[in-house]
């Protein structure tokens, strides 16, 4: 019985590519999907999500069916100077 493969995140495709088509495959994404550099960059590290008609163009640059969840990223508690404070004073 063969395991149910799950597409690559489309963002793990682009990175996998060699390092000396990088720039040219971008350029072939913004141009199929008329964006900025700046849109491709908030895509790239999660900042919005890709629209339904730019993922259909991303796999057929990528000739491949790809993964486009978002994954949430990990949020940063700031820490508070008496949590500093406490950290400092109990390595004393």
């Amino acid at each position: 019985m063969q395991e149910k493969t799950h597409p690559p995140h489309w963002i793990e495709w682009y990175l996998n590519q060699p390092h000396s088509q990088l720039k040219t495959i971008r350029n072939k994404i913004l141009v199929a999907c008329r964006i900025t550099p700046s849109i491709f960059n908030n895509w790239r590290y999660g900042y919005t999500p890709i629209p339904p008609l730019a993922q259909e163009k991303l796999n057929s640059i990528a000739e491949m069916q790809l993964d486009f969840t978002t994954v949430d990223r990990p949020k940063k508690k700031p820490q508070s100077i008496t949590a500093i404070n406490k950290i400092q004073t109990t390595k004393n």
